[in-house]
């Protein structure tokens, strides 16, 4: 929203406005929700998230939403979203965000092998990576798909 402002600021528009004595134009407002012009379509049978961002897409797509959890996201088709470093990257908090990594390592990934059997491949990838690859629209996906990239590397046990 500030760089918003600062492009709005310095157009030659709102440059003229000015000069002639009329109210700059410098801020954008948005406002409602909007509407899709096709639905999303969930990525899993159950989206497991804590961010607004996730959530909300997920019930757009009509797709139920849990907390993250690891024994019932190996139960099902699962998406989860992990924003836990997030909130400290943004800080530049360190410690916390180290001691937010090895509660990822704990809980997420060491965890992980024991459950290999049931597990062919797990997504990993940053929330805004798995978002904008999981609910692009299917022509986007068939567009990344024909490029030999996958949008989400994979971990194999």
């Amino acid at each position: 929203m500030n760089e918003a402002q600062i492009v709005l600021h310095n157009h030659p528009l709102s440059r003229a406005r000015e000069a002639s004595g009329l109210v700059l134009l410098n801020s954008v407002w948005l406002w409602g929700a909007g509407e899709f012009a096709r639905m999303p379509q969930a990525p899993a049978a159950l989206v497991q998230a804590t961010d607004p961002l996730s959530i909300g897409l997920a019930r757009a797509s009509q797709c139920p939403v849990a907390t993250p959890d690891l024994a019932s996201a190996l139960r099902q088709d699962t998406l989860v979203v992990i924003d836990s470093l997030h909130k400290p990257a943004q800080r530049l908090d360190l410690d916390a965000w180290r001691r937010g990594l090895e509660a990822l390592e704990r809980d997420w990934f060491a965890p992980l092998p024991r459950h290999c059997d049931a597990v062919a491949s797990i997504p990993c990838a940053s929330p805004r990576r798995v978002i904008a690859a999981r609910w692009s629209s299917p022509t986007a996906a068939a567009t990344a798909g024909s490029s030999g990239a996958s949008p989400t590397p994979s971990m194999h046990c």
